[in-house]
């Protein structure tokens, strides 16, 4: 099934500490606070500034990122969505719990939002970094003793990156396979196309992402949308014209394996010649004479757009009607 969990992040230093938060999405933990922190590529550039930032609590037990994403999106936008903008609506104007950005305010909403449908149904777990973080949460009575919640450290959460797959090998939505052995099976591909994020999807998947994130019902959700990762702003032509280069690249080296390939057997078949009469073996004319017609066929383009997929089965429209 995989590791997928969403992440609240604090600033280390006061004045900021406590009353500037960041909600993201990872399935490496560990390794997604240093890249906010700057460490390695690809942190957010929400966070770019007050750094350091630390985990503060890691919601997780998803069945998939699909469903973690929609998790993120809404405790980023609790008075957006309609699955907690009544049920959350309390909360305005209130000062006992924090200001809307603050930690307080942030772990009341994940933990009402924990026992809210669809997420209830998950029985997702809530993980403290600390005693510090674990004992504000258990000042919220109700709600806290409603939830499934621990305190461990970050660096536990280590291990799970060995079993993180591979990058570009699946797609970052689905979990599907981006490029299956089968090319019938195959569907467009699209990656960010901003510096430090190795982010790929399907198209399709792409679409369904801008649409179940988007806030006006009207919006034209192919020309813009966050991406799913680094959560920078992709352009709908940008990502056209940053996949038909890539498609291009791939070509080309297939190209050049079919024809080392190529060269490859008529040497074998030159050398399997000259095994019986050395002296009739010419060291290059077979290779010009031989006939490469059909050899570099033009992939076939996919055309096929049938039916949603199962992987699509099961979106939550997260907007308010």
């Amino acid at each position: 099934m995989g590791f997928h969990a969403c992440y609240l992040l604090t600033p280390v230093q006061p004045p900021q500490r406590f009353k500037c938060t960041y909600i993201g999405f990872t399935t490496t933990p560990t390794r997604r606070i240093r890249q906010h922190n700057g460490e390695i590529t690809g942190g957010a550039k929400r966070t770019r500034k007050l750094r350091p930032w630390e985990v503060v609590a890691v919601v997780h037990g998803f069945p998939s990122k699909f469903r973690a994403l929609q998790f993120e999106w809404v405790w980023q936008h609790p008075s957006k969505s309609k699955i907690t903008k009544t049920p959350l609506g309390f909360l305005s104007g209130s000062r006992g719990l924090g200001a809307p950005r603050s930690v307080k305010r942030k772990l009341v909403e994940m933990l009402e939002m924990v026992n809210l449908e669809p997420f209830k149904q998950l029985q997702l777990s809530v993980t403290f970094t600390s005693e510090e973080m674990h004992n504000i949460s258990r000042e919220l009575g109700v709600r806290y003793s409603a939830a499934n919640c621990e305190t461990r450290a970050l660096e536990t959460f280590a291990a799970l990156e060995k079993e993180a797959t591979p990058i570009n090998s699946k797609c970052f939505i689905c979990e599907y396979e981006l490029y299956p052995e089968e090319e019938e099976e195959a569907e467009e591909v699209m990656g960010c196309y901003h510096g430090g994020c190795e982010m790929c999807c399907h198209s399709m998947c792409l679409l369904d992402h801008f649409r179940t994130m988007r806030e006006d019902e009207d919006e034209q959700v192919e020309r813009s949308g966050e991406c799913p990762d680094c959560q920078q702003v992709l352009e709908w032509t940008l990502l056209t014209q940053h996949h038909e280069k890539k498609k291009r690249t791939r070509k080309r080296k297939g190209e050049r394996r079919k024809r080392s390939k190529k060269k490859t057997r008529v040497a074998e078949t030159e050398a399997n010649e000259g095994d019986v009469d050395a002296i009739s073996v010419s060291s290059s004319s077979s290779t010009h004479s031989f006939n490469s017609d059909g050899w570099f066929e033009n992939e076939l383009e996919n055309d096929d757009n049938g039916e949603e997929t199962s992987r699509c089965k099961g979106l939550i429209d997260l907007t308010e009607d």
